[in-house]
């Protein structure tokens, strides 16, 4: 059974739990709060977990700028004030339509890599048999993590517990979305789809072209995407160039138009998740990304180094 996010309404007491949560496990306390009991829930379907760690849905952290300070010294002031936080790449693939999905097993889906024909025939006429191939999509386990360690004054004398959380899930948030568009797959990391075999490339002779913008709308509609579910992913130094290349001669518009929102009339998105200089077009709705369970957090004071030094992982 699959645990719902928070509504709207809820995600300022969700936040204000985690802390919560922390100072509790901190303080030796037994946890308790919102983010605890969904957490409980989440342990239904995955790992009993003790009261030093804890299941947070990515969902429920969905509205929150995120960034990180190198010491952490700016959150400790005489009179407190929210921290300015660095911002980290927003999710281009779920702007674009993917699909997130939670499983527990590894998942195979089989699917069909030709289509079968139809003919017009004659009375009488024989049909020629089709032949449809299938294959299979598979997805195992991948493991994305954050350590993040503070020292027990910076927490007593701060609200640093909820922005170091808060900015680790941020952190693996950006992760899941590099490695969908870029991943190796290798060394742990997921297969992204520049680095996916059968993929169409567009080859460019020198600058960027409207020839060449359009040849990946033509891609995909050869590759039955529909027009609709078109949309372009793009790292920022490409849109910079797009939007100074005319689409033709004497045209007014840009290859990338100057809403910043378009190229060939379909969605368009820049994002430091994607390697310099690269572009992707397709049905991102297709996309899919499978998390093994939610996000977890386990807050460790009591690891050797950790008590030597006064420290919280």
């Amino acid at each position: 059974m699959l645990v719902p996010p928070v509504n709207e309404r809820q995600l300022p007491a969700f936040r204000e739990s985690l802390g919560k949560w922390a100072s509790d496990v901190m303080q030796k306390r037994k946890p308790s709060g919102l983010a605890v009991d969904h957490s409980r829930a989440h342990e239904a379907t995955s790992d009993a977990l003790d009261n030093r760690s804890i299941y947070v849905d990515l969902a429920n952290l969905r509205g929150l700028s995120a960034g990180t300070q190198n010491l952490g010294g700016y959150v400790v002031g005489v009179e407190t004030t929210e921290v300015v936080q660095a911002f980290f790449p927003f999710s281009a693939i779920t702007q674009a339509g993917a699909t997130f999905e939670q499983h527990q097993s590894n998942l195979a889906v089989p699917r069909q890599t030709t289509l079968e024909t139809a003919s017009w025939l004659n009375e009488g006429d024989t049909v020629s048999e089709s032949t449809v191939l299938l294959g299979q999509a598979t997805a195992t386990p991948k493991r994305a993590s954050v350590l993040l360690t503070y020292t027990r004054q910076l927490n007593v004398q701060s609200d640093v517990g909820a922005f170091v959380q808060s900015n680790g899930l941020k952190a693996i948030a950006a992760a899941v979305d590099k490695a969908a568009l870029t991943g190796s797959g290798i060394v742990g990391e997921p297969l992204g789809l520049l680095n996916m075999p059968g993929t169409s490339t567009v080859t460019f002779s020198a600058s960027a072209t409207w020839a060449n913008a359009l040849s990946f709308v033509f891609n995909c509609e050869t590759a039955n995407v529909a027009t609709t579910d078109i949309s372009f992913i793009a790292a920022p130094n490409v849109k910079q160039k797009w939007m100074n290349i005319q689409q033709f001669s004497g045209s007014s518009d840009a290859i990338w138009e100057s809403d910043g929102l378009t190229i060939a009339g379909r969605p368009a998105r820049a994002t430091t998740n994607i390697t310099n200089g690269a572009l992707i077009a397709g049905g991102f709705n297709q996309l899919r990304v499978i998390l093994f369970g939610p996000a977890r957090i386990i807050l460790d004071p009591y690891s050797q180094n950790a008590v030597r030094n006064g420290n919280a992982q």
